[in-house]
Formats: C-alpha cells, sequence, structure tokens
C-alpha cells in the first residue's frame, strides 16, 4: 500500500520540479530582457522630451529677441546711426523710452542693450552698458546674422543668457544689434528636475571645449575628458542612443543621449545601474522564492493525489468482495500482490454474478444510451451554433467540453482535441494563472462570476479581451464536479476604448499648444493698450498737465478686439482715439493689430478726424478684401486742444461719448448730426465732425459697448440709459474712481458677475 503512494508521490514531484523549474527560468529570462528595454525605451522617452522642451525654450527665446529687434524706433535709430546720421534728441528719448518699456512689460528681461555695425553699444536700460566695445564677441557676431542664444558663465552673471538678433532697416539691411540679457532659471529648473528619474537620475546638458574636453551647462561640474564620459561625447557627436556606461564618476549608469539640435550642444538623461535595475533584482528573488513555494506545495499536492487515487481502490475491492457470486467467462490474471493484485482476484470472484446480469443490464444501457445520444445531440447543435466559446471543466480546471468556437480560438483540429487540456496549453502562464484561480474559487464557493472582462495573453505575444461568465458545475446529487462557461469576444471593442483615449491625450497636448499660444499673444496685445499718458503742454513742470487720463480695459477673453490710444499732436492739442473690433478672441486681436499699424501710418493727417476715419476705412477694405468672413470695427476719434477746450470729433458707428459738465452737474451725449458707417464695410463711407467745448474741469467719456450690454438673470440689458443714470449718479467722483463706479454698477446688474463682451473705458479731463 504504501509503495504504490510513495512511487506516485516521487514521480509527480519529479515532474513538478521540471515542469515549474523550467518555466520559471523561461520566465525569468523573458521579463528580465522585457524589463531591461522596457527601462530603456523609458529613459529614451524622456531624453527625447527633455531635449524638445530645451530646444522649444531656446526657440522662444530667440523669437522674444527677434521681436524686440523688430521695434520701429529701434530699427529707425539705427538706422541714423549707419547712415551715419545723429539721431534726433526726440528719436533718441523714444528709443530710450521704447526700450524701457519693453523692460517693463517682457518677463524674464534684466537689461536691453543696442550696438551699432561697429560693435558700439549706443543706448542701453542699464547706462553701465553704454559704450561697451560688442565687435569679434560671439553674441556680436552670431546677431548680425540670425537671433541667437548664449549661456553666460555663473561667475560672470548668475541665472543669465544673452540673446542677440539683427535689426533690420529698409532695404532689409542690417543697421545694428539688439542684446537681451535674459533671466534663463526656467531653463535650470527644467534640468533640475528629476521626476521620472529615482533618486540618482540627472539631466545633463553639454558642449565641446578644446582639447577634447566637455563643459557641462549649467552644473557645477569641471570641465570633463571627452573619455570620461562616453554618453555626453556620443551627444555631441550627432548620436542618439541608450546604453550602460561608466560615468565620470568610475560608476556604471545607463544614460540616453541625443543632440539638442541648437549648436553642438548634447543632453544626456541618466540613472544609476543599481537603481535602474533593482526591479530586475527583486524579480530574481520573486521567481526563486515563487519556484521554493511551488515544489513544497507540489510535494504535498502529489503525497494528497497518491492517497486520493489509492483510496478509491480500496473501496473498490471492499466493494467487489462482497457482491462477488458469480462467474464470467473472463479470467484476471493475478500479477501482484499489491491493492491492484488483490482487486483481480475480487474482479474474478465477480465474474460469475455479473454474467447473469449482462443481458438486462445491456438493454437498460442501450434505452439509457438512445436517451442521452438525443440530448447530448441537442446540446450540440446549440454549442455548435453559437459564436461564443462555450466550454466545461472538471474540479482540475480541464477541458471536459468545448464547441467549436472554442476549439478555433485556440487553433485545436477539433473539439475534441481540447479534452483534458487546460488553458495553460493555449495561452500564457500570466492569464492561465489567473483562469484557475477564478474556476477554483468558484468551485470553493459556489458563486459565479457574470461578464467579467478578462485579459487573454497569448505565447506568440498577442492580447485578446473577452467578456466570461462561469458558474459551478453540479451532478444529479447537487454536489460541484467543475464549472463551465461562457466567453465573448470583445477585442474590438477594447480597441476602441483604449483609441478613444489616445485621442483624447492628443487633443489635450494640443489644447496645452493652443494655449501656450494665445498666451504668448495675449502678452503681446497688452504691449498695444497705452499704460503711460502724454502730457499737455509735453514738458511741463512735474507734475503738471493741462489733460489728465483714467482707462479702464478689460478683455472678455484671452485676447481682445477694444483698444484706445491717445496721440500728441503738437505741444498742447491730442488726438483721442477709442476702437471696438467686431467680436472677440483671435480674430479681434488680429484686426486690433491692423488697426494700430494704420494709426501709426495716417498720424499725418490725425490733426483732421474726418480725413484720419476715411483712410482708415479704406486701407482696412484693401487689408481684408480677401477674408470671406464679414470683419468691422467701430471708433471715435476726437481733437482736443488743451488751451481752449475746443473739441473735434468724428464717430463711425461707434456709442456717443459723454460730457460732464463741471459747472452744472449734467452729462450730455455727443450724438452729432447723423449716424456714420462702421469702418470696413462701405468703401464711399462718409464721415462728419461735431464740434463742441470743453470748460476748465469738464469731463470727457468714452467707451465701448461692452460696458452696458450684460443682461441680468431675467435678460433684461443694462442699456444705454442705464449707464447714463450712472454717470450721472458717480459724476463726484475723480476720472479713475468713475470708471470704476461704472463698472461695479454693471457687475452689479449681470447674471454672471462678469462681462460678456470687451470692456474700453477712457476718462478725459481738461485741468485748464
Amino acid at each position: 500500500m504504501n509503495s504504490i503512494r510513495l512511487k506516485l508521490t516521487v514521480l509527480v514531484a519529479g515532474l513538478l520540479l521540471l515542469a515549474v523549474g523550467g518555466l520559471s527560468v523561461v520566465s525569468y529570462r523573458f521579463t528580465r530582457n522585457l524589463l531591461r528595454e522596457h527601462i530603456k525605451e523609458r529613459l529614451t522617452v524622456m531624453a527625447s522630451d527633455r531635449q524638445k522642451l530645451v530646444l522649444g525654450y531656446i526657440q522662444q527665446q530667440m523669437e522674444r529677441g527677434a521681436l524686440i529687434a523688430s521695434r520701429k524706433l529701434l530699427r529707425d535709430f539705427l538706422s541714423d546711426l549707419a547712415d551715419r546720421e545723429t539721431p534726433a534728441e526726440q528719436l533718441r528719448l523714444d528709443t530710450h523710452q521704447s526700450l524701457e518699456d519693453v523692460h517693463r512689460l517682457t518677463p524674464g528681461v534684466q537689461a536691453i542693450w543696442i550696438a551699432d555695425l561697429t560693435g558700439r553699444v549706443r543706448i542701453a536700460t542699464d547706462t553701465a552698458h553704454v559704450g561697451r566695445e560688442m565687435a569679434g564677441t560671439r553674441e556680436f557676431v552670431a546677431g548680425l546674422k540670425a537671433p541667437s542664444f548664449f549661456l553666460l558663465p555663473d561667475q560672470l552673471h548668475q541665472d543669465a543668457a544673452i540673446l542677440s538678433a539683427p535689426a533690420v532697416g529698409d532695404s532689409n539691411r542690417v543697421v545694428g544689434v539688439v542684446f537681451v540679457l535674459a533671466d534663463q532659471k526656467p531653463l535650470r529648473r527644467l534640468l533640475r528636475d528629476r521626476t521620472g528619474l529615482g533618486r540618482t537620475g540627472e539631466i545633463m546638458l553639454g558642449t565641446r571645449l578644446a582639447g577634447e574636453k566637455i563643459d557641462y551647462l549649467l552644473s557645477p561640474l569641471p570641465d570633463v575628458a571627452m573619455a570620461k564620459a562616453p554618453a555626453m561625447a556620443a551627444a555631441l557627436n550627432g548620436e542618439i542612443g541608450c546604453r550602460s556606461v561608466t560615468d565620470h564618476r568610475d560608476i556604471r549608469v545607463l544614460a540616453a543621449y541625443r543632440p539638442v539640435g541648437y549648436q553642438d550642444w548634447g543632453l544626456v538623461t541618466k540613472i544609476d545601474e543599481a537603481e535602474a535595475y533593482e526591479p530586475i533584482n527583486i524579480l530574481r528573488r520573486l521567481f526563486i522564492s515563487i519556484e521554493v513555494v511551488v515544489f513544497l506545495v507540489g510535494i504535498l499536492t502529489a503525497y494528497w493525489l497518491a492517497r486520493r487515487f489509492t483510496r478509491p481502490i480500496r473501496r473498490l475491492a471492499t466493494m467487489a468482495d462482497q457482491i462477488a457470486k458469480g462467474q464470467l467467462p473472463a479470467h484476471v490474471p493475478v500479477e501482484s500482490t499489491d491493492e491492484i493484485g488483490h482487486l483481480s482476484q475480487v474482479f474474478n470472484q465477480m465474474s460469475e454474478e455479473l454474467a447473469h446480469s449482462r443481458a438486462l443490464l445491456e438493454g437498460t444501457v442501450e434505452q439509457r444510451t438512445q436517451e442521452l445520444r438525443a440530448e447530448r445531440d441537442l446540446l450540440q447543435n446549440l454549442m455548435d451554433a453559437s459564436p461564443d466559446h462555450i466550454y466545461f471543466k472538471d474540479l482540475e480546471s480541464r477541458f471536459l467540453r468545448v464547441n467549436q468556437s472554442k476549439a478555433r480560438r485556440t487553433g485545436a483540429d477539433s473539439p475534441t482535441a481540447l479534452v483534458g487540456k487546460t488553458d495553460f496549453d493555449s495561452f500564457t502562464n500570466e492569464h492561465a494563472q489567473q483562469a484557475l484561480a477564478d474556476e477554483q474559487h468558484i468551485i470553493a464557493t459556489g458563486q459565479p462570476i457574470v461578464a467579467v472582462e478578462e485579459k487573454e495573453t497569448w505565447p506568440d505575444g498577442s492580447v485578446t479581451w473577452v467578456s466570461s461568465t462561469k458558474a459551478p458545475l453540479y451532478d444529479t446529487t447537487g454536489k460541484i464536479i467543475g464549472t463551465f462557461g461562457i466567453s465573448r469576444n470583445i477585442t474590438d471593442h477594447k480597441h476602441a476604448e483604449a483609441l478613444l483615449e489616445k485621442y483624447a491625450s492628443e487633443l489635450s497636448v494640443k489644447n496645452y499648444e493652443i494655449q501656450e499660444d494665445l498666451n504668448l499673444a495675449r502678452e503681446i496685445h497688452q504691449t498695444f493698450i497705452r499704460q503711460d499718458y502724454p502730457r499737455f503742454p509735453m514738458a511741463p513742470k512735474a507734475g503738471q498737465t493741462s489733460l489728465h487720463f483714467a482707462h479702464r480695459y478689460l478683455p472678455a477673453s484671452t485676447l481682445g478686439g477694444d483698444f484706445f490710444d491717445i496721440i500728441p499732436l503738437s505741444d498742447v492739442t491730442a488726438g483721442i482715439l477709442i476702437c471696438d473690433v467686431m467680436g472677440h478672441g483671435v480674430r479681434a486681436a488680429l484686426v486690433t493689430s491692423i488697426l494700430r499699424g494704420m494709426l501709426d501710418k495716417y498720424r499725418g493727417v490725425a490733426h483732421d478726424p474726418v480725413e484720419l476715419l476715411i483712410k482708415i476705412n479704406h486701407a482696412l477694405l484693401s487689408n481684408l478684401k480677401s477674408v470671406s468672413a464679414t470683419v468691422f470695427a467701430t471708433a471715435c476719434y476726437g481733437v482736443l486742444d488743451a488751451t481752449t477746450g475746443r473739441l473735434q470729433l468724428a464717430n463711425a458707428g461707434h456709442p456717443a461719448p459723454l460730457i460732464i459738465r463741471a459747472a452744472t452737474g449734467q452729462v450730455e451725449r455727443l450724438t452729432g448730426t447723423k449716424p456714420s458707417p462702421v469702418l470696413g464695410l462701405l468703401r464711399d463711407a462718409t464721415y462728419t465732425a461735431t464740434t463742441t467745448t470743453l470748460a476748465v474741469n469738464d469731463r470727457l467719456l468714452l467707451f465701448t459697448d461692452g460696458i452696458y450690454e450684460v443682461t441680468d438673470a431675467a435678460g433684461q440689458e443694462f442699456g444705454l440709459d442705464q449707464l447714463l443714470a450712472a454717470v450721472r449718479k458717480h459724476t463726484g467722483s475723480a476720472g479713475g474712481k468713475l470708471l470704476d463706479d461704472l463698472m461695479t454698477d454693471t457687475r452689479q446688474h449681470s447674471a454672471t458677475g462678469e462681462f460678456t463682451d470687451d470692456v474700453c473705458l477712457l476718462s478725459v479731463e481738461r485741468a485748464g
């Protein structure tokens, strides 16, 4: 008895050891190689992402330098120098003021200076740079040709870079070089960001020095010989890759390298091998632990199976001994003295009794066989007609029966070819182990699983998905003898879900890029809005001016279509313009840029409001004639004499301005004689001028329709009448305070508390 049990235990344990050991070795090697490739691929992707961010930062900075160099006042100033003419004092002052404006309005700019073609700095925001000789420097030589970007050593200027760009005058000739000292802390933060690189990861920028050495940019590391930094050397040679190397610390690292794409810079992302390959070491220890556990469990399982196999034989022998009464013609030879030999003796005793019962039993069996065959045919027809995978399994999850669809799915020749096999014969160990665990749980608890999505992994590396329902299989006594299940292929559905996630991710990236462009456009657009006001007369004593100005500007979105300007026409005469482009956003901002350019172009006729509006109308129609959509703008332009208070005003479809009379407290609307067309619609449009006089302390209020086109919860618009009433209520407020009070009243009327259109308000007070 003990001999059979021992033989079975040793046999099953040996086979299990061979199978588990071989499978573990193959699985470990495959998984190890897969992890190594994944780690390298991830490091390479991170290097590529950082290279794109660094290159994008450099290009953004060069575009900023080129934008500053394109300012007209700078080009005019340098053109005079290039023609050996001394610039007029007013041009020099305007140029210096323009530099100060750019310096103040452009984030990250520390200083700006301009050098003529000889390399001598002629004007700068920091007077320490004036007279500095730049000829022969790399920044000057490169800046004569194209926008350039150079990092300064930390000992010269902490966290700074120089942007140089050519200033191009008339006839596309270079008339000088503009230098911008810019903050490069964002680039330093980008390189110090170790997200995804663990504890030992680093991101390094380098460039080649004379003598085959490497200078690590933005890093305290000393110069290193190229032989001591093979990854950076490969990047500087234009190579792209990822490999294991020894770095300058004589430590083995995994490094991904590639050229930056700017000058001869190279970029390396690296991480110590010990940290990078730590998951592989953990995996090796895990596989060893699993092997030991599986082997021990296998021995116990083999012993349990051996006892299970011998116990039925003993029970059968006892039962056969009790019922053996007859004799059959067949004789079973007794060839051993173990359980099998004893069973043979019992069967020889039973043969005589069984002979008498054979005829009756065969008839009964034949009848039952016919019934079972009919039931089997019905079940088989149902199974074969179903496109889903139907299968029955025993307690060890071996297939008892499958339908045609299941057989085709696993590549079997027929459904019977799968009988006796398990999921381990068709799928990878990962999926087969999960399926086995699910089925054993069903057998142990009797609880089915319904519509569970399962990931099927195949030996060829492919992946499919099924929706599976599995339930316990009972015999006629209600005992669980296995499981059965139905699986439906949902691979196409899962692929569609993955594709939707990919599209969503790509759309998020595109939205981010668009938002970045809009933010830059907003910064540029904000430069159109005047931040300081001219004084009348132009050079009075400190704090004295005959005209006091105040404004409020609030765009409805990132970019707006409203703007205003105050044009000094003479020492005591001011041109005052307010404009509202149809709509808001990018289109309105572009048209605003065009109108600002036209205003600069036609300043020669700015003393005549009617002539200026006609010129702008014709130019706008010419510039936008190829645009399919309708584009127009409203405008109101007036010329005010600060000495006499005489105001000439022309209106192109714009809301009529208001005058607050200081003497009486009355508020008047300057409606004019007749309404005039908006700008950009009619080529033959004509405009008329209205003349009035501002007494001392009278105020002129100009505004766009966004201030009163807000609605409450009932849809009722604020309107011009309520705006006029609000102005009368706040006539005692000063210029800026009056504008704030009007915006507060309008917001209180709005259902959302916000404006739905761009808002621009301008107050002009004649102080005498």
